[in-house]
């Protein structure tokens, strides 16, 4: 691989991190040599466990972020804000789209703070997230991950992956995020797949007026890159990992009319029935919000799951915990390509041993019916109350 495109692939750094459960986990940074990219490798060791998802072969993945667009961007508006003709004119048709993010009266201006915070503090925490917890298959000799196969033809498209990445492959790497910027809203798609239909690419759009380094914006960022790496409905759907069920939950999220659908995987399952305490097989599935498209892929419902990094949150439902869990996790691990290391969840309290048999709300507004496990019958709570008791898909 060229040069040029190697210094652009950004890393995360060197900690070391000692589990609540009392295993060690060491994350290792492989220095560059002298003459070499500033490519950091990413690496956690972990004690295996008994699993058929642990053995040798299984490693923490390894997550690049491919920088040079955003830098490019940066480059064209520096060159037209000094009307260096000469420059400006050769990025004229490739970056007047980004054309906002140029003018320092925008709040979509982008800088350098906001470029270092994204790709030295934001990135780096969000990606370390996951490189934490999941794991993938790797062979024994080990080829450079390929761009290949782009499934989407509009977004990925548009966005040029470097030929070399598509040809000769990048080292070390087994999902490569590609960076872009925005105006409106934090997207992301999914641009290619490799063996068992594992996503090896996405691109992730981030809109320059929100980034800062908060935990909330990491999260989110952490968010963003889940849907990447397969908490999408289409991958699941290839795995038959979900099924459509009755529309007899309003969303919190979506249109009441959308399509809905429910995750039955045996993991999952098992994780909803010890964090709500159901000790008979009341569960059929786990609930999704959102009828499936590129602007709203598959979330927790809300309900069920408010706290949960995979929950739905904007300006009008407000913020949640956003806490890692064993649901995001049993989701991944339900996958054929990737191992969950479980002890590395974060507890959550929302519905935690609330066996729904019966509902407190805070006060009466709106109403909507909702069917509860236990009861076997329609209660009509309010819509907009605060929900301790949550409704589960029931046998």
């Amino acid at each position: 691989m060229e040069k040029h495109s190697m210094r652009h692939l950004l890393w995360t750094a060197l900690f070391l991190l000692y589990c609540s459960c009392g295993c060690l986990a060491a994350v290792v940074q492989q220095l560059p040599q002298k003459g070499e990219s500033a490519l950091q490798a990413y690496t956690v060791a972990t004690t295996a466990e008994s699993d058929d998802k642990n053995g040798e072969e299984w490693k923490p993945i390894r997550i690049a972020v491919y920088t040079k667009l955003v830098e490019d961007i940066m480059e064209y508006c520096e060159r037209k804000k000094k009307q260096d003709n000469v420059f400006y004119n050769d990025l004229e048709e490739k970056f007047e789209q980004f054309g906002d993010h140029c003018e320092e009266e925008n709040a979509n201006v982008m800088t350098p703070q906001k470029k270092d915070i994204l790709f030295k503090e934001v990135l780096p925490k969000a990606i370390k997230l996951h490189a934490d917890r999941l794991s993938v298959k790797v062979k024994q000799e080990e080829e450079d991950l390929k761009i290949t196969n782009i499934i989407d033809q509009d977004y990925c498209v548009d966005f040029k992956i470097p030929e070399e990445h598509k040809t000769h492959g990048i080292p070390d790497v087994d999902f490569m995020i590609y960076v872009s910027l925005s105006t409106n809203s934090i997207g992301r798609w999914i641009c290619s797949r490799g063996g068992e239909n594992r996503p090896t690419s996405a691109l992730i759009k981030f809109v320059p007026e929100y980034i800062e380094a908060t935990r909330q914006y990491i999260r989110l960022t952490a968010h963003e890159i889940a849907h990447g790496l397969g908490f999408d409905h289409k991958v699941m759907e290839t795995l038959v990992m979900i099924e459509p069920r009755e529309n007899d939950l309003l969303s919190t999220g979506g249109s009441s009319s959308a399509k809905k659908f429910y995750m039955n995987s045996s993991e999952t399952l098992e994780i909803l029935k010890k964090h709500y305490n159901c000790k008979k097989n009341e569960l059929k599935g786990f609930y999704l919000e959102n009828e499936p498209n590129e602007r709203a892929p598959p979330h927790c419902e809300r309900r069920i799951a408010k706290d949960e990094l995979m929950s739905a949150y904007s300006d009008t439902l407000g913020v949640t915990g956003m806490y890692y869990t064993k649901l995001t996790l049993a989701v991944f691990h339900s996958m054929p390509f990737y191992s969950a290391n479980f002890n590395m969840a974060e507890p959550m309290s929302w519905g935690k041993d609330l066996n729904v048999s019966y509902l407190r709300v805070k006060r009466i507004q709106q109403r909507l019916t909702i069917p509860l496990c236990f009861a076997k019958m329609m209660t009509r709570i309010p819509y907009s109350a605060l929900l301790t008791v949550l409704p589960l898909v029931c046998a």
